[in-house]
């Protein structure tokens, strides 16, 4: 399971993105719509950044600050709201499986990517494979294998 921001109405958002119509740039937090101005030639926007970068604003706050006082009225301030997902085309038969998956492509999902379970409760068919995978001797099976092209 993983997470994305989705933008919501703001009754039911619990944070904000900042969306730059005119450069076409997206942030997520404050730090990094901060480091986006900073990479900018504007002295004068540079100075207001350094000026807000130990203050307690929050992404909104600094956004209207810009948006208000620097003349960037093309800055939308957008509410949005974390969604946690199933992860599609994912499945694992064991947790350390899964989260040796997560591990080795931790490029694919967000820091807070984590194992979840689906159960075959109530899935006959599926309960019956495992049952199956689980009680097979399969030490047995392969020593025929291998007998069998000897």
């Amino acid at each position: 399971m993983d997470y994305k921001r989705v933008v919501t109405r703001e009754d039911f958002h619990n944070d904000y993105k900042v969306y730059d119509r005119k450069s076409a740039i997206s942030c997520n937090s404050k730090e990094e719509l901060m480091n986006k101005i900073l990479e900018s030639s504007d002295e004068i926007m540079s100075k207001i950044v350094s000026s807000f970068m130990n203050d307690n604003v929050d992404i909104r706050e600094f956004a209207q600050i810009i948006k208000d006082y620097c003349g960037w009225e093309h800055l939308e301030i957008i509410p949005v709201r974390e969604e946690s997902f199933i992860v599609p085309n994912t499945m694992f038969l064991t947790k350390a499986e899964c989260k040796e998956h997560i591990e080795r492509n931790v490029h694919h999902y967000t820091s807070k990517a984590h194992t979840y379970a689906m159960t075959a409760w109530r899935a006959p068919k599926v309960e019956r494979l495992l049952n199956i995978l689980s009680s097979t001797p399969w030490d047995y099976v392969l020593e025929l294998e291998s007998n069998k092209y000897s």
